[in-house]
Parts: structure tokens; C-alpha cells; sequence
């Protein structure tokens, strides 16, 4: 069984290096050897002890890994969360975690709100700085999103714009319970009301 070391009287040589190697980058093990067998916890403790104050951790700088490269990846260009999510290779849930804390802090802003698909509501676009963020836009309606939406079609697609049109018109139909003449009946008698 291991004996409990006696303890040793700080010399004035190692209270030197002690406050030398205080404030120095990097943990305290790096420097240990200096000490002549002593524990880092005692190492620390003394430095306490003698008024060194808190030893400042300079690993707590680096910061998150996530954080750092979601902010190389926003360095190259304005982006959303589901893009940063494949080029960084991180979830989009924590992605968008460290986006809010990243915009907290200050390090990132919303440049622009922007609209990837037909319908949804426009997603944030992130930039790396320090600047005013971009203003939200205002809600669309229903009536509007269906104003879009009919207009896109009949530009683009007047067949998808057609079946769109007669099955709302079959529906109005439907919904008002109109008589319904029969079709042999309409070819000889004409279309009027019954």
C-alpha cells in the first residue's frame, strides 16, 4: 500500500514559477513538471491560496465545436439552416440551436427572409456579423396564397389551372345541391333550369 507523501514547504523558486505560468495558455498539467511531483488539484489549490485570484480557463475560449463550424460554413455566404445543416454535417435541430445562441451573442444576423418552395412561410437566411437584423415580412392571407397560386398556374401550367378550375366549380355545384338535368334530357331540351 501506497504512502501518503509528507507535506513539502513551497519554495520561493516554484511561487515564481507558479505566478508565471498562471495566466499561460493551456491546462495547468502542461506545467506540472515544475512543481517537483506536486498534484495538479495541489498546484491549483495553492495558487488560491496565495491570492492568484481564479485561474482564467483559456480552453473556455475555443468555444463549441458545433458553433465554430457552423460560423466557417456562414463565412463563405449568406445561408439557411437546412443548407448549413448539409454542408456542416450537423442536425438541423442543432443547427438551428446554435443559431439562436450565435444570434443572441451577436455573431450572426438574418440577412434576408427567403421563400425556398411554392407555399411555407420564408426561412431565415443567416450571415456572420454584427448587423441590424432584416425585417420579418408580413403574413399572407389564405385568399392571398390562393390569389398566388391560381396566378402561377395560369402562367405556367394552364392544364394543372384547368382541372383546378373545374373541380372547384364541381364542388360549388355539390355544395348548393342544384338539380342536375340529364344529359339525354339537356342533348333534346337545352340546358334550362328544371
Amino acid at each position: 500500500m501506497e504512502r501518503k507523501r509528507p507535506w513539502r514547504k513551497w519554495s520561493e523558486q516554484e511561487e515564481a514559477d507558479l505566478r508565471r505560468v498562471w495566466t499561460a495558455d493551456g491546462p495547468m498539467k502542461q506545467y506540472v513538471d515544475l512543481f517537483n511531483g506536486r498534484a495538479v488539484e495541489a498546484v491549483l489549490q495553492h495558487g488560491l491560496q496565495i491570492g492568484l485570484g481564479v485561474r482564467p480557463n483559456k480552453n473556455a475560449q475555443v468555444g463549441d465545436p458545433n458553433a465554430l463550424a457552423i460560423l466557417r460554413v456562414l463565412a463563405h455566404g449568406p445561408m439557411e439552416s437546412l443548407e448549413l445543416s448539409a454542408k456542416t454535417g450537423i442536425s438541423r435541430r442543432t443547427v438551428m440551436k446554435h443559431l439562436k445562441a450565435l444570434h443572441a451573442a451577436g455573431q450572426v444576423y438574418i440577412e434576408r427572409w427567403e421563400r425556398f418552395g411554392a407555399s411555407g412561410y420564408p426561412a431565415r437566411v443567416y450571415a456572420v456579423g454584427k448587423r441590424k437584423d432584416a425585417p420579418r415580412p408580413a403574413a399572407r392571407t389564405p385568399g392571398q396564397k390562393f390569389r398566388d397560386r391560381m396566378t402561377r398556374l395560369r402562367d405556367n401550367e394552364p392544364a394543372e389551372y384547368a382541372r383546378v378550375v373545374a373541380r372547384r366549380r364541381a364542388n360549388k355545384a355539390r355544395r348548393t345541391n342544384a338539380a342536375k338535368r340529364d344529359i339525354a334530357a339537356q342533348a333534346l331540351f337545352g340546358t334550362a333550369a328544371a
